[in-house]
């Protein structure tokens, strides 16, 4: 993983203004009548064209990468918008923009409902007495509270707190800096590259073990696929070091490709950036 920004300034319009309300009253009513819980009805409040607009914008954001894993998600496929609290244990962020990412169909297959967390969400309680049918503007207020407009900073820092509230152990890339939480093991002899703790506090501690039960982060194909970008990105990052280290100068080409590996739109580069300053130490 490497850290996310959300562009605010580039919110599909589909998650706002009219589009957003109509969409946020349909949904909150029938989680709220009870409706949701009738398989036609769950079918078309859950059906995916709800959020696909939004996997443009989230692959931009990723570079074309899974946010988990950082694989290529748009080379063999297009990637699929994640819910990071799973909308079928939480219904209540199913269309919630803050709640989506880019993940590979493996990341995202993984972890399907999985969702570790330290104290559970509780919705606010509802503001009318049981057998009240509340209007479409009062389910919408009720809803509003909850699943914040991507433009709105306070209710998105609201919605961030919440989930930090929660102590979610599976790190949110565009909430957390995975750089603070993870570090990463190679080995020459297995031709495998493993992501550890970046230390033994209990947040990274808690972090790894999530990302390796709820997103299989250590998976096989995973560590093999790191360790080609790490034996590509080492060789090249230290014969630059050492031929700066000699006066000789590096040619553009390579001082080029070097920055490409360090870069968010390369695979693996979150390995990538932590281990090149132990590759250019040797060198120093």
């Amino acid at each position: 993983m490497i850290e996310l920004n959300r562009d605010r300034n580039a919110v599909p319009t589909r998650f706002l203004g009219q589009r957003r309300e109509n969409e946020l009253a349909a949904l909150f009513d029938a989680i709220l009548n009870g409706s949701i819980a009738t398989k036609s009805v769950k079918k078309r409040i859950f059906d995916s064209g709800k959020w696909r607009p939004a996997k443009e914008q989230l692959s931009a954001e990723t570079h074309g990468k899974c946010a988990f894993c950082e694989s290529p998600t748009t080379a063999t496929n297009y990637g699929d918008v994640e819910h990071f609290r799973p909308k079928s244990k939480f219904l209540w962020f199913a269309y919630c923009y803050e709640n989506f990412l880019l993940s590979c169909r493996i990341c995202n297959g993984t972890k399907s409902d999985k969702h570790l967390f330290e104290n559970a969400f509780s919705p606010p309680a509802v503001p009318w007495a049981t057998g009240y049918a509340p209007s479409r503007d009062e389910v919408l207020a009720y809803a509003v509270d909850m699943d914040p407009d991507p433009l709105s900073q306070a209710g998105i820092d609201a919605y961030i707190q919440g989930c930090f509230d929660e102590e979610i152990h599976l790190p949110n890339p565009y909430y957390e800096d995975p750089a603070d939480l993870f570090a990463w093991e190679a080995d020459d002899f297995l031709q495998e590259v493993r992501v550890v703790a970046a230390d033994a506090s209990p947040r990274c501690q808690r972090a790894l073990s999530a990302a390796e039960a709820i997103i299989g982060l250590n998976r096989d194909e995973l560590l093999t696929q790191r360790y080609f970008a790490f034996a590509s990105a080492r060789s090249l990052i230290e014969r630059n070091a050492r031929d700066r280290a000699n006066n000789i100068q590096v040619s553009q080409r390579d001082a080029d490709l070097e920055q490409l590996m360090l870069s968010d739109r390369f695979p693996f580069a979150g390995m990538i950036r932590f281990f090149a300053p132990y590759w250019r130490s040797a060198f120093p």
